[in-house]
């Protein structure tokens, strides 16, 4: 009886070494991007204030979550789902009434209007004529919240800033059209018009004046 009752003891005892041993190993497994991470915030603001990775909050939410939140010094406007990085504009005007520039002159590459080309063709029109006043010159020079990487956004980073900012209310923009960094040809360049008011093809002489809303990547 007491030989029985040692074998029980020691079965015990080892079967409770094995439990502990396994319950610290998955405490102190790494988090791995395929585990779900909760993040315990009342807001996306108070998460991405607090330094929590755009990557870890895409876990949990939507992308449109992140649109119009203060990050890095703007407005979210873009999040590439993939790899993490976006878009911010700034919450003002540079210009209520800015020339594109470069009137006469065809700017070397800097026709490109799909998002990711902004800062390209912003490099570009400078390399051409960097006049100061004029909307890429604007955005380059700015420098706001201690960043100084802005660029005046492609046609279509634009139209992202229009649809994921000004539908929604934010960014205090002007019912007015805004530049875009696209060129046409050489007395021609892209807007878009965030007054509601429909255009042909969204051409404009570079002379004209307009407003421009400078971004950055992150």
């Amino acid at each position: 009886m007491k030989k029985t009752n040692y074998f029980l003891l020691k079965f015990c005892i080892i079967f409770g070494l094995i439990v502990f041993s396994c319950s610290k190993n998955v405490e102190n497994e790494p988090i791995t991007s395929t585990q779900s991470v909760p993040i315990a915030y009342n807001s996306i603001q108070e998460a991405l204030d607090d330094n929590v990775t755009i990557a870890l909050i895409l876990t949990n939410n939507p992308i449109d979550s992140l649109y119009g939140k203060t990050y890095n010094g703007g407005l979210i406007f873009y999040v590439d789902s993939i790899n993490a990085t976006g878009l911010i504009s700034t919450n003002f005007d540079q210009s209520i009434n800015a020339e594109w520039g470069c009137e006469s002159l065809m700017v070397i590459n800097s026709s490109d209007s799909a998002i990711g080309f902004g800062l390209a063709n912003t490099t570009a029109i400078l390399a051409g004529c960097s006049t100061p006043g004029i909307a890429a010159h604007l955005c380059s020079s700015l420098t706001v919240n201690g960043y100084s990487d802005w660029f005046l956004p492609s046609y279509f980073e634009l139209e992202a800033v229009h649809n994921n900012l000004h539908l929604n209310g934010y960014g205090n923009f002007a019912l007015n059209y805004y530049w875009s960094s696209t060129e046409v040809g050489a007395f021609e360049a892209l807007i878009y018009p965030f007054n509601g008011i429909p255009l042909a093809n969204h051409i404009s002489s570079k002379s004209l004046n307009h407003n421009v809303r400078a971004i950055r990547a992150f």
